[in-house]
């Protein structure tokens, strides 16, 4: 397939959890900036205009019936009819990521002040703000059971936090700039990937 709809350059995009449908997401001003494709026939669905943005990230929850959107602010809708469900004050700087946790009530942004900030995906309340990384947090990931996040920016070092205290557990050393990370299945180990082209699996409960 070819989904061919956005005018400028796509920043982020996401398959659903049952891989029916891709959501997509543009940067600048482009009208319908966000996309939603029947993943099978490449036909678009639903397209949501959003404000201007240089850069933005886009994802689905973990059941598919909505997308959060993360530029100048961050809001959300209802996946099937586009009516919006959330929308909150971003961050006062550029979010890197965004992404549900995996019950689907909070959503995480990874930002560009340093930050990773835990939202309450159903009314917006700030819940957490992860301090640690000494630059922009560039990506992050819940282990299956939501009890941990594992996050990296540009300076060496990934961070494992417990996703209720906000407390960091442990740093993986012998890693810089976070390009994708996420947990096994099982939550047993950690795969991450960083701009020099480099991929490393980690024990999730040993620090190297």
């Amino acid at each position: 397939l070819v989904l061919d709809g956005h005018a400028r350059a796509v920043t982020s995009l996401d398959f659903s959890p049952d891989g029916t449908q891709i959501v997509s997401a543009a940067a600048g001003g482009e009208k319908g900036q966000v996309r939603i494709w029947d993943a099978s026939t490449g036909k678009e669905t639903l397209a949501i205009d959003v404000p201007a943005s240089p850069e933005c990230k886009v994802a689905f929850n973990p059941d598919g019936t909505r997308v959060v959107w993360a530029g100048v602010d961050v809001r959300a809708w209802n996946a099937h009819t586009g009516k919006e469900v959330l929308k909150l004050q971003g961050p006062a700087s550029a979010v890197h990521q965004v992404l549900f946790s995996p019950d689907g009530t909070k959503i995480l942004l990874c930002c560009e002040d340093k930050t990773s900030q835990l939202r309450d995906a159903t009314v917006g309340t700030e819940l957490l703000v992860l301090r640690g990384h000494a630059s922009a947090v560039t990506a992050a990931a819940f282990s299956p059971d939501e009890s941990r996040i594992i996050s990296g920016a540009g300076e060496p070092g990934l961070k494992l936090w417990d996703s209720q205290a906000g407390d960091e557990i442990l740093t993986l050393e012998g890693f810089s700039g976070a390009r994708a990370i996420g947990f096994s299945p099982d939550g047993s180990r950690i795969v991450s990937a960083s701009w020099n082209g480099v991929v490393r699996e980690w024990d999730a409960g040993v620090s190297r």
